[in-house]
């Protein structure tokens, strides 16, 4: 579960919270949490087989999504 949490703070950067209104904050942490259910479906479902499977959000990020962009 620790893992999951990390993944969530420090893969996506969630902790960033700076914003003054509590309603930008709260979108932003919904838009992290949209992205990590999105990050997390693809490593279940779209890289079982792969040696991504284990792999944190940052190497994802960095070597798959940022690149493919």
């Amino acid at each position: 579960m620790e893992g999951y949490i990390k993944n969530h703070k420090n893969g996506l950067q969630s902790d960033r919270t700076s914003c003054h209104k509590f309603e930008a904050n709260q979108f932003r942490l919904l838009l992290h949490s949209a992205a990590y259910v999105l990050l997390h479906s693809l490593v279940t479902i779209g890289l079982p087989a792969t040696k991504w499977v284990n792999a944190q959000f940052d190497p994802i990020q960095k070597r798959r999504l940022k690149v493919g962009a």
